[in-house]
């Protein structure tokens, strides 16, 4: 007989690994906790929450197909959760100036995964696919050789695993944050 469902302890549930197929459902003990917080949202956080979900989703279904779209697709998961701050006055021009998303990106990362240090790098490499100017090596076909051996490709796919354990988080530590 297969063993039952499991509960583990959120640091162990949501650290990134690999699955076979054989292991035992593992469930986070906070589970609940989380619904309750979504459940307790008012109707368009939820619909941030969950468009959040979406791009997050988004990243796991393209990546063998485009790293570059995964990585893209797994930002814009942690930016659909980062509330849109007003302008301000410049005291110099008068004019109204945006705050930067790369500087609320980063204010984001430091209260929800305060632990990632590699959030620079993050917001730079999605800068650079966004605007066209880079792909991930994944998506760059070499005909003369495996390309998953270069160490450009060994950083960059560490780089993606970092990145999806950080927005899994991310996710996660916001809507803990509204619990009721």
């Amino acid at each position: 007989p297969r063993e039952a469902a499991r509960l583990v302890p959120p640091q162990d549930y949501y650290v990134l690994k690999g699955r076979t197929g054989d292991e035992v459902v593992e469930i986070p003990s906070n589970l609940e906790s989380l619904f309750d917080a979504f459940y307790a949202l008012a109707p368009e956080l939820q619909a941030i929450y969950l468009r959040s979900c979406y791009w997050f989703n988004l990243g796991r279904v393209v990546f063998h197909y485009s790293a570059s779209m995964s990585f893209l697709a797994l930002v814009v998961a942690i930016e659909s959760l980062i509330a849109k701050e007003a302008p301000h006055v410049c005291n110099v021009c008068e004019k109204d100036h945006y705050p930067s998303i790369t500087a609320a990106f980063r204010r984001f990362l430091n209260k929800y995964v305060p632990e990632s240090p590699e959030r620079e790098q993050f917001y730079a490499t999605r800068s650079s696919i966004a605007h066209g100017s880079t792909l991930l090596s994944f998506d760059m076909r070499n005909e003369w050789g495996p390309e998953e051996f270069h160490p450009v490709a060994i950083e960059e796919q560490q780089q993606q695993d970092d990145l999806w354990q950080v927005a899994q988080l991310a996710l996660v530590n916001w809507l803990a944050s509204k619990e009721p």
